[in-house]
């Protein structure tokens, strides 16, 4: 219910890339990818990564990307490309 809030409260029009850091295993962001052009969850644990995706396949999220690593090494790689 919380998650439902939130993305109503966000007033998402599903053209939106939203960064889901510290995912754990992916629970806020893969709740509101139906509502998201993308999510992409970072987070260092791999088996919460693992898990991410698991969940995300298990329910056909196709838009739901995670990333392992360390949110500040990802975030600082990814702004230096031109297609994030």
């Amino acid at each position: 219910m919380l998650y439902d809030i939130a993305v109503d409260f966000a007033d998402m029009k599903g053209n939106e890339i939203v960064l889901d850091l510290y995912t754990g295993i992916g629970s806020i962001g893969l709740s509101i990818s139906k509502n998201a052009k993308k999510v992409i969850g970072i987070e260092v644990v791999p088996e919460a990564i693992i898990d991410a995706k698991l969940i995300a396949k298990l329910n056909s999220l196709p838009n739901a990307e995670f990333l392992v690593g360390d949110v500040k090494d990802i975030l600082d790689d990814s702004f230096k490309k031109p297609d994030i």
